[in-house]
């Protein structure tokens, strides 16, 4: 889903299509992993800037 959505570039609605599921379920399983990559960028730029 990951990959469909952030470096495929589909919509929400496309990815659901593809996996037959709604939307909501798309962004329930995509959102945790997003928020955790954003994390681990923070912190590995605030461990850059010293």
């Amino acid at each position: 889903m990951i990959r469909l959505r952030y470096m495929k570039r589909l919509t929400l609605s496309e990815v659901a299509s593809r996996y037959l599921i709604t939307e909501r379920t798309v962004r329930n399983h995509t959102n945790p992993t997003l928020k955790q990559v954003k994390e681990i960028i923070a912190k590995a730029t605030e461990t850059m800037n010293g």
